[in-house]
């Protein structure tokens, strides 16, 4: 009987109290509760118009490839963003996103795109080498990230740098030392917000992310030279500024 109570006060609620409540629910939960029980309730959840944000941290593969494989492309329009973890709760989580034969192209309307404790930055840079054209991520964010091997590092931020819509950008990346923003080539318009502080910048690779990036106005970044050389270019569009030498912080 109480069993019975409860599904009727649920259903007893107006489908917009519903989506409200469907956000505090783990997506993964959401989809496993409320999916066979009526056609209303499963309407809601594939409603076109609900937008699923989904966050891949913290998940057993078991969990992860039965959601994967049951729902992911069902919802394919609806999803926005992805969160992906390589640690040692989800072990190379994105791998299996790819060997499950997805890719990044099938999702038309993702706009955020972070990756949490990767290391794997040769496969990034083919997912990006294949599918940036058509991307539209706006915000991507690496973090905690270990990507040792210079050329392949050079060569991400190149790909990053030609994301037509990109605006917000954090690479908290580990091991990645001085030169790197110096092999930059590509600019780019839509940048705004460039979060770099665990990258060591010398004064070349910060003159050359000014003027590989004309609209910056946000950027935090960490100067590893003791004697600070002049800049030959600074982005006039610049609203804030945030320069660490060392350890030491100061404010620009």
């Amino acid at each position: 009987m109480a069993t019975k109570k409860r599904k009727t006060c649920l259903e007893s609620l107006p489908d917009e109290l519903l989506l409200e409540l469907f956000k505090y629910v783990d997506i993964r939960d959401l989809f496993r509760i409320f999916d066979d029980l009526n056609s209303r309730l499963k309407r809601l959840l594939f409603d076109k118009y609900r937008p699923y944000h989904i966050d891949f941290r913290s998940i057993s593969k078991t969990d992860f490839d039965l959601f994967c494989n049951k729902y992911l492309l069902l919802i394919a329009q609806q999803i926005n963003s992805f969160c992906f973890s390589d640690n040692d709760e989800t072990p190379d989580l994105f791998d299996n996103f790819l060997s499950n034969g997805f890719n990044l192209t099938q999702f038309p309307n993702l706009n955020s795109l972070s990756f949490f404790h990767v290391a794997y930055i040769k496969r990034i840079n083919t997912i990006f080498t294949n599918s940036f054209y058509s991307m539209s991520i706006t915000r991507l964010k690496f973090n905690k990230c270990y990507f040792g091997l210079t050329q392949d590092f050079i060569l991400l931020i190149n790909y990053i740098w030609r994301l037509a819509k990109l605006r917000h950008c954090e690479l908290d990346v580990i091991d990645i030392y001085d030169r790197m923003f110096s092999g930059l080539t590509i600019v780019s318009s839509s940048i705004k917000f460039v979060l770099a502080k665990s990258i060591f910048f010398q004064s070349i690779d910060l003159s050359n992310l000014f003027e590989r990036t004309p609209h910056i106005q946000h950027l935090h970044a960490t100067l590893s030279e003791v004697n600070i050389q002049p800049l030959t270019n600074i982005a006039l569009s610049i609203i804030k500024l945030n320069i660490f030498v060392r350890s030491s912080p100061f404010g620009m």
